[in-house]
């Protein structure tokens, strides 16, 4: 696990990847938003004809 210390908004973060999503994924990406928990769950599924695993990545928003 590997933590970073950014000054941001979650609403910036969610629009960035929204549109990070967009252009270069062509929106083959599964963004999750829980307010209640404070994270952004982020999935990209598995592909069988590149043998790839899903890959599932969670960002957690802290209150400095």
């Amino acid at each position: 696990m590997t933590d970073f210390d950014i000054q941001t908004t979650p609403g910036d973060v969610w629009e960035e990847l929204n549109n990070f999503n967009a252009d270069y994924f062509d929106s083959q990406l599964t963004l999750e938003n829980n307010i209640d928990k404070q994270y952004i769950k982020l999935t990209l599924p598995a592909n069988e004809e590149e043998n790839t695993d899903e890959l599932v990545l969670k960002i957690k928003f802290f209150e400095l």
